[in-house]
C-alpha cells in the first residue's frame, strides 16, 4: 500500500471496466477520478492535479495517444501509463516518444500491474520533492 493517499485519473471509456478499475485502484489508497474519453480527461487534468494518468488508447472523441500529446501540451510531466488491450509498434512508438511510463495489457491485474503504480507513484512524488 502506499503511504498517503494519492490522486490517479483513469482514463476508459468501457463503464463496467472503468468502475471495475477503479475500486481496485483505489484499494491502494488512491483517490481515482474517472473519465469516459481523452476530451473528458482533459477537463479533469485541468480541474486538479493528479499524481498519475492511467488510460486506455482505443477511445471515442480523443484515443489515447492523442490525450497524451494533449497532456504533455499542458504540462502534465508525472507519469503516465498506458492500460490497454490494443497494442501495436506505431504506437508503441509514440507513446515512448511522448514519455510514457508503462505500457501494461488489459484486465487490470493487481499482482502485476499495481508494482507499476507504486512505482510510477514513487516516481512521481520524487519529481516534486526534487523541484
Amino acid at each position: 500500500m502506499a503511504d498517503a493517499a494519492f490522486k490517479i485519473l483513469f482514463v476508459e471509456d468501457e463503464p463496467i471496466l472503468r468502475r471495475a478499475t477503479a475500486k481496485i485502484m483505489s484499494s491502494l489508497g488512491a483517490v481515482v477520478t474517472t473519465a469516459n474519453d481523452g476530451l473528458e480527461g482533459l477537463a479533469r487534468l485541468k480541474e486538479d492535479d493528479f499524481d498519475i494518468i492511467v488510460s486506455d488508447i482505443a477511445m471515442p472523441n480523443m484515443n489515447g495517444l492523442e490525450f497524451l500529446r494533449a497532456a504533455r501540451n499542458i504540462n502534465f510531466n508525472k507519469p503516465f501509463i498506458f492500460l490497454t488491450g490494443y497494442s501495436g509498434p506505431e504506437f508503441e512508438k509514440e507513446a515512448i516518444a511522448f514519455g510514457i511510463f508503462a505500457y501494461l495489457g488489459k484486465p487490470y491485474r493487481r499482482a502485476t500491474h499495481e508494482p507499476v503504480i507504486l512505482k510510477a507513484l514513487k516516481q512521481s512524488r520524487e519529481a516534486v520533492d526534487a523541484s
